[in-house]
Formats: C-alpha cells, structure tokens, sequence
C-alpha cells in the first residue's frame, strides 16, 4: 500500500485467509521461516480471536502454536 488507503487494507489478510482455507493456508507457513510465523501470530493472534482461530483454523493454529 502507498500509505493513502491503508486503513481500507487492514481487513484484507483476514478475507485472504478465509480464501486460502486453514489446509492451504497452514502449508504456507509450514513453508515459510519461523520469522514469518511469528509475524503472522502477532497480527492475527489475540486472546478476543484465539477461540475463532481455534474452531476455524485448527492446522494453522497448530503450526503458528
């Protein structure tokens, strides 16, 4: 993002994760380093979230904990 429409990007990654599906997303990560999965867990892993991550993301959940 240029930095004038950043606020209308921050939903983005969600919907895109909802896309992927949790098989396809969790292998990504499990291909990327450990860096990014820490990366990754910071901005969508929240103690509000964890039980919605847990329930629809069960494979991603397990690589990123």
């Amino acid at each position: 993002m240029d930095g004038a429409a950043a606020e209308s990007h921050a939903g983005v990654p969600t919907v895109v994760y909802h896309l992927l599906g949790d098989v396809k997303f969790a292998a990504f990560l499990k291909a990327q380093p450990v860096a990014y999965w820490t990366m990754v867990r910071n901005s969508i892993a929240s103690a509000a979230n964890i039980t919605y991550l847990r329930r629809h993301f069960p494979e991603t959940v397990k690589v990123l904990f």
